[in-house]
């Protein structure tokens, strides 16, 4: 048995809203962790010179803190960094990739780790926990379209349509936890458009609705990086259509809970115990 710490950083000010979407994941860890007999624990801002630190947010460090870091310490990625030139990337990214050893969420990311000088990388998929369902519908689904995220452009003008549709639609940053998941079990319909143009598929904010039943609309693009177990378990839909795409599936209780199974037992099928073990097995003893 080995004692692992998941460490999130979350640094203060309203500029850092997106690090509490780190939650989850983190718990999701911790789970897979003890399941597999080994102790684990979760920690915002903290790390642990007696264990093994997985840490999240790890791109947000400066590079003097990088020193302080625990020599046994592995860095989970879920940054989207494809399709973006090596020399825009935060310069702490080249740090980490020559200190610690790299999990990545993305297989479209692993060449970028590799470009900065990575001594080790290896995919870590975002995985399912049975700590993730914890959403009921509520009884009385009021909301037909939910969006959430930083505001850009795509996704307001998404928001704009829908409301110019008919559709009971929101629009909500910076609300996490409770609140959120509030609003997720309010809604028929959660709709996700990525925010950068590296095009990778956003499966770290996605899995955890897919993990609640809800059906998602997904902004198509046409080279857009997806993993094949989720293709199916998502409607991806082009700018042109997604409005009507969504005035459909809301109206369609039965096609959308069909939608609503796919996603379940998609995210289900990524046990993270499963995904985890063999990636311990190559981390070196103490």
């Amino acid at each position: 048995m080995a004692a692992f710490h998941v460490c999130r950083f979350m640094l203060p000010g309203r500029d850092f809203h997106g690090l509490a979407a780190y939650v989850e994941l983190g718990e999701t860890f911790v789970w897979a962790l003890k399941a597999l007999g080994h102790e684990a624990g979760l920690a915002v801002n903290g790390t642990r010179p007696d264990a093994i630190n997985i840490l999240m947010g790890a791109q947000m460090l400066a590079e003097p803190q990088l020193d302080a870091l625990p020599a046994r310490t592995v860095i989970y990625n879920l940054e989207q960094m494809a399709r973006t030139p090596v020399e825009d990337l935060k310069p702490v990214l080249r740090s980490l990739a020559q200190r610690f050893p790299i999990w990545e969420f993305s297989e479209a990311n692993l060449q970028v780790w590799k470009a900065l000088g990575a001594r080790e990388v290896q995919h870590v998929r975002v995985g399912w926990a049975p700590v993730l369902e914890r959403i009921a519908p509520a009884p009385r689904q009021d909301i037909e379209v939910l969006i959430y995220g930083t505001p850009s452009d795509e996704r307001l003008a998404i928001y704009q349509a829908l409301c110019r549709a008919n559709l009971s639609a929101m629009f909500v940053f910076g609300v996490y936890g409770a609140e959120r998941d509030a609003l997720i079990a309010r809604s028929k319909i959660v709709v996700n458009a990525s925010a950068y143009r590296s095009r990778i598929f956003e499966i770290a904010r996605v899995s955890y609705l897919l993990a609640n039943a809800k059906a998602v609309v997904s902004l198509q693009h046409p080279d857009i990086a997806v993993e094949s177990d989720v293709r199916e378990a998502v409607l991806f839909s082009p700018m042109e259509t997604i409005v009507q795409d969504c005035l459909a599936l809301a109206s369609d209780d039965t096609r959308r809970a069909a939608l609503e199974e796919k996603g379940r037992r998609a995210m289900r099928a990524r046990d993270m115990r499963e995904i985890l073990r063999p990636v311990l097995a190559k981390l070196p003893a103490a």
